[in-house]
């Protein structure tokens, strides 16, 4: 289920072949593309949320917390 805003595809074609990999315990899936959302679902629920992220200044390394307070990070790689 991907999710596109506004500048989420010139911040992905300025990317190249880079890809977003997010991690967190219990993650079952999620979508990132590098704006100020993720989408995230943790194992124990049947789906997931959008949640904000916080990127880093080089912009490389988004951090977020789900709404039952589990830390995701989003990487670039």
């Amino acid at each position: 289920m991907p999710l596109v805003a506004g500048g989420a595809l010139a911040e992905s074609a300025a990317q190249g072949s880079q890809k977003w990999v997010c991690d967190a315990k219990l993650i079952a899936s999620y979508d990132y593309k590098g704006g100020d959302r993720a989408t995230i679902r943790l194992s124990p629920y049947p789906q997931g949320g959008s949640y904000a992220v916080k990127k880093n200044e080089a912009g490389n390394l988004a951090t977020g917390q789900t709404a039952d307070g589990t830390t995701f990070t989003c990487t670039l790689k």
